[in-house]
């Protein structure tokens, strides 16, 4: 794997041993059983393909667990990723799209406000994988759009500023330790602002919709504390370094990478939040305009299979399906098993109901009026 300066990174497919398989024809066969019978054409247009061109937010390192299971079944495939931010890329697409232009093959994004325009301009293939029937209704809003991974939106603290019990189990909870120790919290609370993020946006929005007006006292006894950050990397690192003792609503991978890093475990923790776990989505799909189509629909229909959602959890990512245990990922989280951790009642479902964001500008308003920003 390289990377460039583009953050466009390669994951090739064929090795010495798969080139021989290849010869023999070993991959001449459906993924998986339950495939239709006709899978195999899709198979043989792949070989005249030869190559799939992503974009996403997820970096390369994110897919690796994929790529191993991809290449292991079409290793003559190069997979191509190019890293850009979740709005960037759907908007990138839209206009080459647009104009014509040579553009993607595939699509993975959590900008649910872009998703939605790529709804109602009819730009997704309606491809039908024969995974669909593994995942949730709610993941699957429109014909070929698929939620493939969730991020638990997790809170994470400095151990060594912050005593066992003086670490947030939830926004209540944060609420009470700021309340009674302004003089730790103050400043030093990193949230994924709703002024800032969609991720931040969305989760401040399920939990004032789950408990209304007391989720929004519960917000104002913290909030003026706080400071939005639109990067989990950013405030992990300030964390670590006592800028922050505390931040929430963070996606859950660069917390969990950081609690298992031996230079940095003793340092900083990490806790669901216990009276609303938000969840950030992870949304995959063809774009009509896409070039290696068969290519894509292989490396859609991996990453929605069971071993594929295994391998998701190698980087850092929550696998969907819920046949995927804890016992199939080494003791690594799943959606099921946190479920399991914070209660059904506590798990705050994601949606793509574009009603979401039909009052946007006077919900951010409130939000900025309960945590002292300027209007």
């Amino acid at each position: 794997m390289r990377y460039s300066v583009d953050r466009r990174s390669v994951l090739a497919g064929m090795g010495a041993i798969g080139a021989g398989l290849l010869a023999r024809g070993a991959w001449a066969q459906p993924a998986a059983p339950g495939y239709p019978a006709d899978y195999g054409a899709i198979i043989e247009g792949s070989k005249a393909e030869g190559r799939l061109f992503m974009y996403s937010n997820m970096s390369a390192k994110s897919w690796v667990g994929i790529q191993e299971r991809f290449s292991e079944l079409y290793p003559w495939i190069e997979v191509e990723i190019l890293e850009l931010d979740s709005s960037e890329l759907l908007e990138r697409y839209l206009a080459e799209e647009g104009t014509g232009a040579p553009t993607c093959d595939f699509l993975t994004s959590g900008a649910l406000e872009r998703w939605h325009t790529l709804m109602a301009q009819d730009e997704v293939l309606h491809y039908a994988s024969p995974e669909e029937g593994n995942f949730p209704e709610w993941s699957r809003p429109q014909p070929g759009i698929y939620t493939i991974a969730v991020d638990p939106l997790v809170t994470a603290f400095n151990k060594l500023i912050l005593p066992e019990e003086m670490r947030p189990k939830s926004l209540t909870h944060m609420a009470e330790l700021a309340t009674a120790h302004p003089d730790v919290f103050d400043g030093k609370i990193a949230v994924f602002g709703a002024d800032v993020s969609t991720a931040g946006f969305l989760a401040h929005k399920a939990y004032t919709d789950k408990y209304g007006d007391a989720a929004w006292e519960t917000l104002r006894a913290f909030g003026p504390m706080t400071k939005s950050e639109t990067s989990a990397g950013v405030v992990v690192e300030k964390i670590l370094t006592g800028e922050y003792v505390a931040g929430y609503f963070l996606p859950s991978g660069i917390p969990w990478q950081s609690s298992k890093d031996p230079s940095r475990e003793a340092v900083i923790g990490w806790d669901f939040c216990h009276d609303g776990q938000g969840m950030a989505i992870r949304t995959s799909a063809i774009p009509k305009a896409a070039k290696n189509v068969n290519c894509a629909k292989l490396w859609l229909d991996v990453t929605l299979s069971f071993e594929g959602q295994k391998g998701l959890v190698k980087g850092a990512r929550t696998p969907l399906r819920a046949d995927v245990t804890q016992a199939d990922t080494g003791g690594e989280w799943t959606l099921e098993s946190v479920t399991e951790a914070v209660g059904a009642e506590n798990i705050m479902t994601p949606t793509y109901d574009p009603k979401l964001f039909a009052d946007k500008d006077a919900y951010i308003a409130r939000w900025k009026e309960a945590f002292g920003r300027p209007a």
